[in-house]
């Protein structure tokens, strides 16, 4: 009998902490809020469907042509105690991560990237960069830039001693972005973020030495991976300032929940990106539908899987765009689609 008892209270207590873990903290107040966003985040949002901010074309950055200037990285020393202290990091690590940093920067579609230039070290490092195919340098002058995308790093790690001579480092990067004018006037919102990654060594509990696990490469390998931390948190927040915006140029005859947009991948638009369907009615944004992007080079096809038709004021409206031909007898510069964020990476390393 308290035998059964015990099992009764346990599975009681299972299921408490179960529940605890797994109830969820609410819907986000606005769709696309979180920065990656998937279809089924847009189809179960029960709030009110809102076009995203800084919709309007002239705000999207994909066309406009941007260089990367990073300006510093700095080391960050840890206080040292009794079980721990800072990770030594080498110049030729810094530079790795200087480099890298730079490349991934140079990757970001939702700018037109043409040059990455680290202060006076640009022109010496250019061949590096061609070698390994990531960018091609140009000078400055044989484009119109319009701004500089630019960060500065801070980087540092910590060690911790444990007494069986296991030590865990984590590598930590702190990255501070902005985008500045040819006057370094910031356009948009500057901002932070902090990336971070982890490794295992094992140390001699004597002399402190490294005897297992640790290489250099290693180790340069694991701050690259705080880098890319902290950059996945970068895109969703560039994603979020800079959304991409254009026209909707057709409605399929046969199935009107297909429309054609002239952003495609170029534009820094990704496969299964979930984009807010909205009519400029005379300057007012109404939003009107969320879609799934099938994006190919210079355009998109976006299926609609959500139409806004359960606010009644809009509900007649959108059963005339869902009929044959509407958006060509109608004003064709009247139907946009906005991207929400980005969609969600096969994986976060």
């Amino acid at each position: 009998m308290k035998k059964n008892i015990l099992q009764i209270t346990l599975g009681l207590i299972f299921l408490f902490l179960a529940s605890c873990q797994t109830t969820p903290k609410g819907p986000p107040k606005k769709a696309g809020s979180k920065g990656f966003v998937s279809r089924g985040d847009l189809e179960n949002f029960k709030g009110e469907m809102e076009v995203p901010g800084n919709y309007r074309e002239k705000t999207s950055f994909s066309t406009m042509t941007m260089m990367v200037r990073f300006d510093n990285v700095t080391l960050k020393q840890a206080t040292a105690t009794k079980t721990s202290r800072s990770v030594d990091i080498s110049a030729n690590q810094v530079k790795s991560a200087e480099i890298y940093l730079e490349n991934t920067m140079g990757q970001i579609k939702r700018f037109d990237i043409k040059m990455v230039q680290s202060a006076s070290s640009a022109k010496a490092r250019k061949e590096e960069l061609v070698d390994i195919g990531e960018l091609e340098y140009r000078e400055k002058k044989t484009y119109g830039i319009d701004y500089m995308l630019t960060a500065n790093m801070v980087l540092g790690g910590e060690s911790y001693f444990q007494s069986d001579g296991n030590t865990l480092n984590t590598y930590n990067v702190t990255i501070a972005f902005a985008i500045v004018d040819d006057a370094d006037s910031v356009v948009g919102t500057s901002f932070t973020v902090e990336g971070k990654s982890t490794r295992n060594y094992v140390r001699s509990i004597v002399t402190g030495k490294y005897l297992a696990g640790y290489t250099p490469e290693d180790q340069e390998l694991a701050i690259k991976e705080a880098i890319f931390d902290a950059m996945t948190k970068a895109m969703k927040i560039f994603a979020k300032q800079f959304p991409v915006s254009g026209k909707i140029t057709s409605i399929s005859e046969f199935d009107f929940k297909r429309l054609v947009w002239e952003k495609g991948s170029k534009d820094g638009v990704p496969e299964d990106t979930q984009v807010c369907v909205w009519y400029d009615d005379s300057g007012a944004a109404i939003p009107i539908a969320y879609g799934n992007c099938k994006p190919e080079e210079t355009g998109t096809t976006i299926v609609i899987y959500k139409w806004n038709d359960k606010d009644k004021k809009y509900k007649s409206f959108i059963e005339q765009i869902q009929q044959p031909g509407w958006l060509k007898s109608s004003d064709k510069s009247a139907l946009w689609a906005t991207s929400l964020g980005l969609p969600y990476p096969l994986s976060i390393n």
